[in-house]
């Protein structure tokens, strides 16, 4: 056989070749394949952030920062704004890696309250409508907002504005969350009273926030005074129109909204009867817990009655003899009353004596004529001194029973001074030596309307002591 040394050297030299190759081919796989190590596979993000993803591959992977330049990050299927679990794709020289990101929620609601105090005549409806006191909510989740836990503080008494300031006054927000899951219990009243009450506002991941809130369960709705049917006389082309009524006739009480007067009930005049010219005033009332009133007041109408021409010609001539009568009569009658004037300075509790003594002269305090003063009927009675005062514009405030009573005295429901009536001013009253009564109003006279606003079972209020702590 015969060898040819020249082709086994280029057959050498291509081996050669080829093996070079491949250990090039090899090195440069080798560096493709390098092997990173990954220390870090989740990240937690809160939801609703408004910082975009930033990923750091240092915080990731096991690389100097000249290898972390070369990472790559895809963060296209991450949503900031639902709680869940994405994907994130880190690519480092053609290797892939996965990230996991949990977006989650663990920030409790923003509240901002509009209202601290609620007034309702049903507990579980208010519930329903709760959010009406509040004035913002700020959650990246939907959220629910409730009263859940109770606490009777006081019983029901006129809550005026006065009241309601102070009752606001005396909120805190709750110190710890544990406080606030303390108060009270967790049954709904519905017996009327003054509730100290935990708010919830939570939002679907359980977040919540709580507020300290006062509820006024009021289920007993105000008293419309009585008024008589009323005859109301006009000309006859009127007898077919629409009545003019005294609207100040119509009052009323409510127990938690005191003393109601006209302008603030609502007063409606309704035909009854075309024909027969009847009237009905339709009085109705709806208090701050949702109670309503109505009554029903009956109004006639009638032609005014005219007197002859005739006869009012012949009066003069047939009276004139009885007025020179009735003159000589009240001269004779001067002595007598003189005399009743000097009794009158000199009251006796009792007539003298047995049998009907017409004469006899009470106590002018004296309204039924029993010969004893009753409380009540002292404090009706109008004496120089409070007619002076009621004539100047001022109410009077007097102590009854002892103190067990206070009333104040006014020219009539609708007077004011200083832009308070009667119940303001004897609430304040009360207020300033640390008493607290339920506050009424009464007529005494209704020819002067004169008006008594009347505050009874009088209590103590608790007071501070200055070092933070309330006092019974």
């Amino acid at each position: 056989m015969k060898i040819n040394m020249k082709d086994m050297k280029n057959s050498a030299i291509g081996a050669v070749a080829i093996c070079l190759v491949l250990l090039i081919l090899g090195m440069a796989l080798g560096s493709t394949r390098e092997k990173i190590t990954q220390k870090k596979t989740e990240v937690t993000v809160e939801l609703g952030s408004t910082m975009q993803l930033h990923f750091d591959a240092t915080d990731f992977f096991d690389v100097d920062i000249q290898k972390a330049n070369k990472f790559s990050f895809d963060t296209s299927k991450v949503d900031l704004a639902k709680v869940g679990k994405y994907e994130v794709t880190a690519t480092y020289n053609k290797e892939t890696y996965l990230i996991t990101v949990d977006v989650v929620d663990t920030t409790k609601p923003e509240v901002e309250m509009a209202e601290r105090v609620v007034f309702t005549n049903d507990l579980e409806k208010a519930n329903a409508g709760i959010t009406e006191i509040i004035a913002s909510i700020k959650d990246e989740s939907e959220y629910t907002a409730k009263l859940i836990r109770f606490e009777k503080k006081d019983v029901l008494s006129t809550m005026d504005e006065f009241a309601v300031k102070k009752l606001e006054e005396s909120i805190m927000d709750f110190g710890t969350d544990n406080e606030a899951l303390a108060l009270g219990t967790q049954e709904i009243p519905t017996q009327p009273g003054i509730y100290r009450c935990t708010l919830e506002i939570a939002d679907v991941h359980k977040n919540a926030a709580y507020r300290e809130v006062y509820v006024i369960l009021d289920t007993t709705p105000a008293i419309i005074n009585d008024v008589e049917d009323q005859t109301i006389t006009v000309a006859k082309e009127k007898l077919s129109e629409k009545p003019v009524i005294d609207l100040t006739l119509y009052k009323g009480y409510d127990e938690v909204d005191g003393t109601l007067t006209s302008d603030q009930l609502f007063i409606e005049v309704v035909l009854k009867d075309e024909a027969k010219h009847e009237w009905t005033v339709s009085v109705s009332y709806t208090d701050r817990a949702g109670n309503e009133s109505k009554s029903e007041f009956f109004v006639k109408v009638e032609e005014e009655k005219k007197q002859s021409s005739g006869n009012n010609n012949q009066k003069p001539e047939s009276n004139s003899g009885n007025n020179n009568n009735n003159s000589n009569n009240n001269n004779d009658n001067s002595g007598n009353n003189q005399g009743n004037n000097g009794n009158q300075n000199k009251p006796t509790d009792k007539p003298s004596g047995g049998g009907t003594n017409n004469n006899t002269q009470y106590d002018p305090k004296d309204a039924n004529k029993d010969g004893e003063v009753s409380d009540d009927e002292a404090m009706m009675y109008i004496t120089p001194e409070k007619q002076a005062c009621i004539d100047a514009g001022y109410g009077v405030v007097v102590e009854l029973r002892g103190g067990e009573a206070y009333a104040v005295l006014m020219k009539d429901s609708d007077h004011t001074i200083n832009g308070k009536d009667g119940g303001q001013i004897l609430l304040d009253y009360l207020h300033e030596r640390d008493l607290r009564g339920d506050v009424g109003g009464c007529w005494i006279n209704p020819d002067n309307e004169w008006y008594w606003y009347v505050a009874d079972d009088i209590e103590y209020y608790p007071y501070n002591n200055g070092d933070g702590e309330i006092i019974w």
